[in-house]
């Protein structure tokens, strides 16, 4: 097995990652949404297919340019990503019918609200969280920065304590503190449009 350096995976990654292999990738995710039957809600494909890919990047998968295409590792990806959730739903699903009626009250509990207002601003609230964070990575992509592609994909797998990122990427402390700087330089260079509402949100 050939063992490529690091310039040469980083560009073997940037001619493979399309516009048409994302748009490929997001029709595979919602494939397997529907082939495991799972309520996806809108953004859950984009959501999924950019976590695959910050994943890649920041060394969480391993992926060989030599062995196989990126597309390829995507789709494994994705279908292992769906399969798994779909166990997970399953087994909740079950814990939950084994419970009394204290356990069904606490799922009730923490269900989407009835609100139609309230889950209708949540359901905002994901989707655009899901459109900053791909435009974000796709300018970490460009800068071909991996230490803050490594922490934007424990920002997307919900770790943000420093602690917690250092432990899970390896990075150093000065490392991770000059990566989540360009970061943030790096948010700065959001589209007009989603930064204000970003903003907006934040208020």
């Amino acid at each position: 097995m050939s063992v490529l350096s690091r310039d040469a995976w980083v560009e073997a990654f940037h001619q493979q990652a399309t516009n048409t292999l994302l748009t490929e990738c997001r029709d595979q995710a919602r494939w397997c949404f529907h082939e495991y039957r799972l309520d996806a809600a809108p953004g859950d494909d984009h959501d999924l297919v950019q976590k695959a890919l910050t994943d890649i990047i920041a060394g969480r998968i391993e992926w060989n340019p030599s062995r196989r295409s990126l597309l390829d590792q995507m789709r494994d990806v994705i279908r292992y990503r769906v399969r798994n959730q779909k166990r997970s739903t399953s087994v909740h699903r079950c814990v939950s019918m084994a419970g009394d009626e204290e356990s069904e009250l606490t799922t009730a509990a923490s269900a989407e609200p009835a609100d139609p207002e309230v889950q209708l601003r949540r359901k905002q609230e994901r989707e655009l969280g899901a459109r900053i964070g791909a435009e974000l990575a796709a300018l970490v992509m460009d800068e071909k920065d991996r230490d803050a592609a490594a922490i934007l994909a424990c920002w997307w797998s919900g770790t943000s304590e420093r602690k917690d990122i250092l432990a899970e990427t390896g990075m150093s402390a000065e490392v991770y503190r000059h990566a989540r700087r360009r970061l943030i330089r790096l948010a700065g260079r959001l589209s007009n449009e989603l930064r204000a509402k970003g903003k907006a949100q934040a208020e």
